[in-house]
């Protein structure tokens, strides 16, 4: 159980979709091909799990519905990409996408990156224990810090130089949800628009669940519209072995063209996800 003094919530049911025995998690894709990894994670807590000031953040410590979907996504495309990628995920807790990126050969050096010291060295743990110490830095990304930012990017580039003819994607499970403020929504995608900035044909892939009727998705597709990124639907049925956990979905986010008119393209796919549930702010 996941605990503090205002909310309870029950963890177990989002480790039901994996295949899971102790420490290891199992992914399947349409091919039959099966990819699997050791994982350790917390399946329970008691305590606070995230502050309403973001000072305590335990979540990445679990296994999430996005984490899971982003890693399908991954896993399938692995065997139908052609450039290496350089990933860099935030929020990465255990690191499962990071992890799956790298074993299932669909990036050359994944970056994984948390704000939390305990995640920070699960991730390590979970690198060694992978085998894919040499090719994974995990490193502390507090969202809109300047400084960690300005780290982060120059290992990219210092990356990107060593690696030819790459592609730069950064990768976000559940880094949208309910509880973030919209200081921290902010934040996020400063953090983004940093990281994707002087790399050609980069992109942002984001997995998330709506847990509200859509209010922080609105408010997701308004920070997006603002800092002119552009987000498209990537259907589950085109990488997913089965319906996802909670409906998560998984969107590829990148800078919008000069003449791209980003908020109506935004709201647009914001009506298509969830119709009649969606609603632009102009027409609330």
């Amino acid at each position: 159980t996941v605990q503090d003094s205002a909310w309870q919530l029950d963890c177990s049911f989002f480790f039901a979709m994996f295949d899971t025995s102790e420490d290891s998690v199992v992914l399947r894709r349409s091919d039959s091909e099966a990819l699997e990894l050791f994982l350790r994670r917390k399946e329970s807590y008691r305590g606070v799990l995230l502050s309403a000031d973001n000072s305590i953040d335990k979540t990445g410590q679990f296994l999430w519905p996005g984490a899971r979907h982003l890693s399908h996504f991954v896993f399938s495309q692995s065997r139908c990409h052609r450039r290496p990628r350089l990933t860099v995920e935030l929020g990465s807790g255990s690191g499962l996408v990071s992890l799956v990126a790298l074993k299932a050969g669909y990036a050359v050096l994944a970056i994984a990156t948390d704000g939390d010291a305990d995640a920070l060295s699960l991730l390590e743990t979970n690198a060694a224990e992978n085998g894919v110490t040499s090719k994974v830095l995990c490193r502390r990304l507090r969202w809109g810090n300047e400084a960690d930012m300005t780290d982060i990017a120059a290992e990219l580039r210092d990356a990107a130089q060593s690696h030819e003819d790459t592609v730069v994607e950064i990768l976000g499970a559940d880094v949208v949800y309910p509880a973030m403020t919209s200081e921290t929504l902010e934040a996020l995608i400063c953090t983004v628009v940093s990281l994707l900035e002087g790399h050609q044909e980069s992109r942002f892939l984001c997995a998330f669940v709506d847990r509200d009727c859509c209010k922080t998705f609105r408010a997701f597709l308004a920070a997006l519209s603002a800092a002119r990124l552009q987000a498209r639907y990537l259907p589950w049925a085109q990488f997913a072995p089965e319906v996802p956990l909670m409906d998560a979905r998984l969107l590829e986010i990148s800078p919008a063209g000069e003449s791209s008119d980003v908020e109506q393209a935004n709201a647009a796919l914001g009506e298509t996800l969830y119709p009649g549930l969606f609603v632009p702010k102009a027409e609330v």
